[in-house]
């Protein structure tokens, strides 16, 4: 495993160089560079790890940002708008 991620890492300064690099040649990047960095991606990939971590990522960032704008939508809706003179949500057209 260490070995294919070393090879991954290497692949992945491979595509930077060249894409960095003043005369880019892409011809080489998607010839070699590029299959090598996927392939061994795909070695290394483990559906179940990948799931378990979306859903951990989900209610780590997810529900505390949908709690929180739903907070300052109705913060916004009942105090901000009784001190503005009730502020449209969707601002008119000036004329």
């Amino acid at each position: 495993m260490a070995a294919l991620d070393s090879l991954r890492g290497f692949g992945i300064l491979l595509v930077v160089w060249d894409t960095h690099h003043i005369c880019r040649s892409g011809v080489v990047v998607f010839s070699f560079h590029m299959p090598l960095f996927f392939i061994i991606s795909g070695m290394l990939f483990h559906e179940r790890q990948f799931l378990d971590s979306f859903k951990k990522k989900v209610a780590r960032h997810l529900i505390p940002y949908l709690f929180f704008g739903i907070v300052t939508f109705v913060y916004w809706a009942i105090i901000e708008g009784r001190f503005r003179g009730g502020v449209p949500v969707v601002p008119s057209r000036m004329s």
